[in-house]
């Protein structure tokens, strides 16, 4: 509506002035009466919608319409919208009203068709020229989290700025902003030399994101800009009660009172609050064992399907409490206690190789491995796992406590029913998978402490134990080598006890 005004109010402003001229000049002594001077009501160089640096809105010579000398109807610097030199009225000698001999009226000399400009506009116009850029912090973590979802290394460029470093690990670390999350782990590599610290205030651009075993990472960015360090990350952490969801993923998490229920190395579950069950995995635990109580803080991952609070340093545990721990009464063994004395992993052929004596030869019930204790102390084995090349194959329970100077015989199956002497021992796991030719077998303690292995590589025709020779001491070596007996679980290698 304003533009309509003030265009009438030129056009009559336009018409007085024509009638004045005409009054004063009707014979038109150069020969073009009634029509102006240079210029018209078109206007002048430039016009229509770009300009220099353009923008939808205009800068500096911008703007929809305008520029440096752009507009509907404006001269030198008008527009529509304009920026310096423009305007819905104008800017410098512009508008819609025209400007240094411009406008429907037209400038010097003017008339109906106008002056220099004109009414389409002057040098400059639209909708844009160069201009543009990156847009700073134009992320969130949750954006971040949605765009990992489901992908693999999937290209993005979203700024997250203002995160907190909550935990640091070797191949990277987690970052979140607000109390309740998200939060997301960033994945550095195997080779990272960390360059950030818990409390650290930082921004990134990040350029590639993807979902790992379920977890959503961010998997490439360009270098990050630390902006404070020292942070107390304190109103970031989240008193965890309940079992761990994918609303808790990669957020840093405290567990109060926790109790361990089962615990296989690295791998375990625990009871919280009303959590019961939940799935730990930790790189590191110390002197924790089945009945340890203690508090944690560290994120909540996911693995496959199931969401875990994950530990990658025993100093993520404290209030550590292993009093009720079900260890039996025995001494937790030390390297040296416990010794493999004879391994079988290929059982002679036959009723020959009923190694366990239940009536039946099988080669994979029938291999075994035989452990001593080789201390004058009772030894508590609960927890204590036994592994092969592959994986954990069987898991002490808890108590069990090992007599001194006492033998046990693990058997990949079936029942054993040989004759034992007193201080002996068995167990029937559910498959050792001992390799026939070539495998090894280790002993480690619930802490992830090794305290025993040993390799062997043999042929499939050897079809005997692997002893020592002599027992307890020395080197391993076929058990037939050394008489009659292809294998002694038990006892030594003549068939006496220890």
């Amino acid at each position: 509506m304003r533009t309509i005004h003030k265009l009438g109010l030129i056009i009559g402003l336009g018409f007085a002035v024509g009638v004045a001229a005409c009054a004063s000049d009707s014979d038109d002594t150069d020969g073009t009466p009634n029509k102006g001077g240079t210029g018209g009501a078109t206007g002048g160089s430039g016009g229509g919608k770009g300009g220099t640096g353009g923008g939808q809105t205009g800068g500096s010579g911008g703007g929809e319409t305008g520029g440096s000398g752009g507009g509907e109807t404006g001269g030198s610097g008008g527009g529509e919208t304009g920026g310096s030199g423009g305007g819905e009225t104008g800017g410098t000698g512009g508008g819609e009203t025209g400007g240094t001999g411009g406008g429907e009226t037209g400038g010097t000399g003017g008339g109906e068709t106008g002056g220099t400009g004109g009414a389409t506009g002057g040098t400059g116009g639209g909708t844009g020229g160069s201009g543009g850029g990156v847009v700073p912090c134009n992320g969130t973590i949750e954006q971040l989290r949605t765009e990992a979802t489901g992908a693999n290394k999937k290209p993005v460029d979203l700024e997250v700025c203002d995160v907190v470093v909550t935990y640091v690990l070797s191949t990277g670390y987690f970052i979140q902003k607000d109390p309740t999350g998200p939060a997301i782990q960033v994945f550095e590599g195997n080779s990272w030399t960390p360059n950030v610290a818990v409390g650290d205030v930082i921004d990134m651009r990040v350029t590639q994101v993807t979902h790992f075993n379920n977890q959503e990472e961010v998997s490439g960015h360009e270098p990050i800009v630390k902006k404070s360090s020292g942070t107390d990350i304190t109103p970031l952490i989240q008193n965890l009660t309940v079992a761990p969801t994918e609303d808790y993923e990669s957020e840093l998490v405290k567990i109060t009172g926790g109790t361990i229920v089962t615990l296989n190395g690295k791998d375990g579950t625990i009871n919280y609050g009303t959590a019961t069950n939940v799935v730990l995995r930790a790189e590191s635990t110390g002197t924790l064992c089945v009945g340890a109580k203690f508090d944690l803080l560290a994120p909540v991952s996911q693995y496959q399907a199931d969401h875990r609070l994950q530990s990658w340093a025993l100093k993520d545990f404290s209030n550590i409490d292993t009093s009720g721990c079900a260890t039996g009464t025995g001494k937790i063994p030390n390297v040296g206690d416990l010794i493999i004395n004879e391994v079988m992993g290929n059982p002679p052929l036959d009723l020959e190789g009923d190694t366990n004596c239940d009536g039946t030869r099988d080669a994979s019930k029938d291999d075994f491995v035989e452990i001593v204790n080789n201390t004058d102390e009772v030894l508590a084995l609960g927890g204590i796992t036994i592994a092969d090349s592959e994986k954990v194959r069987f898991t002490f329970p808890t108590p069990t406590d090992l007599p001194a100077r006492g033998v046990v015989v693990v058997y990949g199956g079936g029942e054993a029913k040989c004759t034992y002497p007193a201080n002996v021992m068995t167990f029937i796991s559910s498959g050792l998978a001992l390799g026939p030719d070539t495998d090894s077998v280790k002993i480690t303690r619930g802490d992830g402490t090794e305290l025993a292995s040993m390799t062997y590589s043999g042929t499939q025709n050897d079809r005997a134990s692997w002893t020592r020779n002599p027992d307890l001491t020395g080197n391993f070596v076929l058990h037939n080598t050394l008489g009659a007996l292809k294998f002694s679980p038990g006892t030594k290698n003549d068939g006496t006890p220890f």
